[in-house]
Order: C-alpha cells, then structure tokens, then sequence
C-alpha cells in the first residue's frame, strides 16, 4: 500500500531539506498547516522581524509564533499585550493563553476575567489562588465581606469557588448566591456544570436548594434544571413566570425551549444507580427494544422497552470494547466481532451495499460502490452514522443531530441536540438520539420535525 504523507509531515519535511521559500510561498497563498509550521520555525530560529512584518500583514499564526518568542525570553507581559487582538476577537485558545500568562505574572483577577469568556476547569482558578494565597477558611470570610461591600473583583472570586464546588458542595455553592448577586456568567457555567450523566438525583437535590428565598436571583438556573430532569411542563411554566416578572434572559430561555421540537419519548438510562456510561446503541428488527451499551464498572449492556422506557436486563460485557450488538432470533443480544463488521462509528454502508458513508471529525463523504465521492456533508464534531431502512436518508450525529437526503445530499431536519450514536427503528419514520452526556435516549418523529430544505 502507498504512503500517503500527510499536510503537517510534508511541511516539516521541507523545513528539514531547507526548503523554506517553497513553505513562505505556500503560506502566502493560503496553506494553514504551511503557515503554522512557517512561524515555529521563524520562532526558533530568531527571526523576529519577519514573523513581525507577518503579524502585521494579519498571519495569526505569526502572531502566536512571537507571543511564544516572547515567553521563551521571559517578556510575559509583552506577550499578554500581542495576544490581546485574537482574545478579544474570540479566539479561545487565546484567551486561554493569556490567562496562564496573567496569572504566572500573578495578575490573577485579570487571569480570572479573561477566563470567563472562555471553557475552562474551574480547578485551574483554583491552583492559581492557592498560589498566591488567596483560597482557605479565612480567606473566604475576608472575600465574602468585600463581595457583600460591593467589591467587583471579590465577586468574581466568589463566583469562581460557587462554581468549584457546585458538582460535590452544593448546599454551600447555593450559600453564596446571595452574596454573588446575579450573573448570567455563573448561571451559564453553573448549567454547563450540570449536564452530567447519571445526576438525576443530583439535580432534584439542588432544585430543592434553589427553593430558598436567598437564591431567588438564580430561579432561571432552577428552571433550566427541571428541564435537564425531564420536567419541561414545570420549566416552561416557571420561565413564563419569570418573563412575566421582565425577566428578559427567561424570556429569550423561554422562546428557544418552545421552538425547539419535542422528543416522543425520553429514556432516561442514567437514573438507575448502576447506569452505564453509554457509548452505543442498537434496535431489535422490530424497533420494540433497544440494546445500550457503556464502559462504567467494567462494562454494561442493557436492554430496554422502547414503548415504556423500563429496563429489561443489565449485564456486564463480554469484554471491555465492543464493535457493537445485534439481536438474534427470539430476542437474545449477542456481540459484533470486528471480523463481522469492521466498520466503526465513522463508516457505515446502506442497506444493500447501494452507498457508503465514510466520516472525519467534521465531515461525512458518501461513495458509490466504486469509490466515486457523490456528496460532502458538513457534520461538526461527528460521532454516529445511521442510514434509515431504506437507504434514502442518513443520520449524523454529533454536536447536533442531522438527517439527510442521499440522492440529493440536502439537510432534510436538523435536531438541536447532541448525540455520540444515532439509529433508525424499523420503519425509519423515527429517529433515535442517545446523549452521553445526560444519558438520554431520545426518540424524534422525524416526519414531524419542521424539513429544513
């Protein structure tokens, strides 16, 4: 078999034979990899004016190449200021960035606020306010009493330790809300917080805490926690409440939940004390029952009833990674050996052979049998392939759930929700979505989602 070398490999190797003006040329007409490859090496060899005539010619690279300059030559705060433009433009890696070099120059409030635009552990905050002294008992007391005084940056910090602690002290997180006050940068983060598989209990307990008349300000978080539990009539009502009252977060809450289509049916694998961390799924021929699998404890299996969404068995794996499952006569699951489908989540064919789809990260290529590339769909963050019975429609799943037309290669419905698997019951008029990160099935009627095209 030929090799076939790569973008990244191809441009080190001309570094490596000198072939610089050949990777400048490439840069310049519009090569990423060639450009980021360009400006390491225009980084460690010195050759500061260029990356600075690039970095002003807007080369984003060039511009991380000289922050990296800088840093090596112990001029932090100078590369603060040259990655000032990309943070602010909303490049997270950025922000990131800035905010380690903040906070090793010990301007931690600032590393704070730059990491408020960006994802980020919570535990970071917290290793770098240790570092300066400033997490413990006492420190609180002191940061509490300036945050009830109306100190912005006290806030920020208490905000941050609310936020720290929220997944395993909830009951003390809740306890500083009232002196936070209301932030719709905690509300988001305490949400994203949340959405966490087999949590279901969790998420009772604290909805019950944000009962309290001090967390008042953090009802709308209260109400978008219902809906993680499935309570979507008491979320609704409470937003519609709040809305009423002028709140315009809960309003704008409010219109996204009531546009957002409904599943039919939620199974909520997550809520049994030995749910599995589910990783895929498959229907029986009849679409009556679905088989789950998940790598927690070992390994599970289970099998439940579609129509009432109950368990009927959970057994451990047979072994700790599967190609998948089938159900055989009478029922019975037995595992997929790759010898029998040595395809993975990125390759599925249609029935019959007729088409293959082929799948990257953000991408999914139909093929002909012979090869030919028909279609090129655009699926961020790919992670489940499923062709419908009969093979003109295909389901991708992944940061949100599409589903297409493959004669056409036209998005027919679009799901705002994530799915790592995706998979037709018989008939192919439903499509199933399974959540890993709230451990959800959730079947759609996808005749009855608005057609997109």
């Amino acid at each position: 078999m030929a090799y076939h070398e790569g973008p990244y490999a191809g441009a080190k190797r001309m570094v490596r034979e000198g072939r610089i003006d050949e990777l400048r040329g490439r840069a310049d007409a519009g090569d990423t990899v060639a450009a980021r490859v360009l400006a390491r090496w225009l980084n460690h060899t010195d050759r500061t004016g260029e990356l600075l005539a690039r970095m002003a010619a807007g080369d984003v690279d060039a511009r991380w190449g000289y922050s990296d300059w800088l840093v090596r030559r112990k001029r932090s705060a100078e590369a603060v200021e040259v990655l000032r433009p990309p943070a602010e433009a909303g490049d997270v890696s950025a922000q990131r960035r800035r905010a380690r070099l903040l906070a090793g120059l010990g301007r931690v409030p600032e590393a704070m606020m730059q990491l408020e635009h960006a994802p980020a552990d919570s535990r970071r905050v917290e290793s770098w306010l240790r570092s300066q002294g400033l997490w413990g008992p006492r420190r609180l007391e002191v940061v509490r009493g300036r945050a009830a005084a109306g100190d912005p940056v006290a806030r920020r910090e208490l905000a941050w330790t609310a936020l720290r602690w929220w997944p395993a002290r909830a009951e003390e997180a809740v306890a500083l809300l009232p002196v936070i006050g209301p932030s719709a940068w905690l509300h988001d983060r305490l949400l994203a917080a949340s959405r966490h598989r087999g949590r279901s209990g969790w998420c009772a307990d604290v909805i019950a805490l944000l009962d309290r008349p001090e967390a008042v300000a953090y009802r709308r978080t209260q109400a978008m926690l219902r809906l993680y539990q499935g309570e979507r009539e008491a979320a609704v009502a409470q937003l519609r409440s709040l809305a009423a009252g002028g709140d315009r977060r809960a309003a704008a809450d409010l219109a996204s939940i009531l546009a957002a289509p409904v599943p039919v049916r939620e199974i909520r694998i997550g809520e049994h004390p030995d749910a599995v961390d589910p990783y895929g799924m498959s229907f029986s021929p009849d679409g009556a029952t679905l088989a789950v699998w998940g790598y927690r404890s070992g390994g599970r299996l289970t099998v439940w009833d579609v129509a009432t969404g109950t368990r009927r068995s959970n057994e451990p794996l047979p072994r700790l990674h599967l190609d998948g499952v089938v159900f055989g006569p009478g029922g019975a699951v037995r595992e997929v050996r790759a010898g029998q489908r040595p395809w993975g989540p990125a390759r599925r064919a249609a029935p019959g052979g007729r088409m293959l789809a082929v799948g990257t990260l953000r991408h999914v290529r139909l093929h002909l049998p012979a090869g030919d590339t028909i279609h090129d769909l655009a699926t961020p963050g790919l992670s489940g392939l499923a062709f419908s019975p009969d093979g003109a429609r295909l389901a991708t799943g992944g940061e949100e759930t599409r589903v297409w037309d493959v004669a056409t290669g036209g998005l027919v419905h679009g799901i705002a929700t994530p799915a790592c698997d995706v998979a037709f019951p018989a008939g192919g008029a439903a499509l199933a979505t399974l959540d890993r990160g709230d451990a959800v099935v959730r079947l759609w009627d996808i005749t009855g989602v608005d057609a997109l095209v």
